[in-house]
């Protein structure tokens, strides 16, 4: 969990400028099987992470300004023993 969540981190700090993040955490098991049973690259382990973060005034992109937003989901994969990599995020 913890390798995923340096992952989104990394790509918060790059992509999510002017913006906060309050907390990242483990969706849970139930929502990572779910996750696996939507895709066709069952080789692949998946990995469910939701956060919660605010986003300044000055934000450029399609997110609301001057907001939190809550339960944002975040989407992962690897082969196992892999390297996490993020594919996908948003109210999906």
């Amino acid at each position: 969990v913890n390798a995923a969540a340096d992952e989104i981190k990394d790509f918060f700090k790059e992509y999510f400028y002017d913006c906060t993040l309050n907390e990242i955490y483990y969706a849970g098991d139930e929502e990572c099987n779910k996750e696996k049973q939507y895709r066709s690259e069952k080789e692949y382990e998946y990995m469910v992470l939701l956060s919660s973060f605010y986003v300044g005034k000055h934000f450029d992109g399609t997110l609301g300004t001057d907001c939190t937003y809550n339960d944002y989901k975040w989407l992962l994969y690897r082969k196992e023993g892999g390297d996490w990599v993020h594919f996908d995020q948003g109210y999906c």
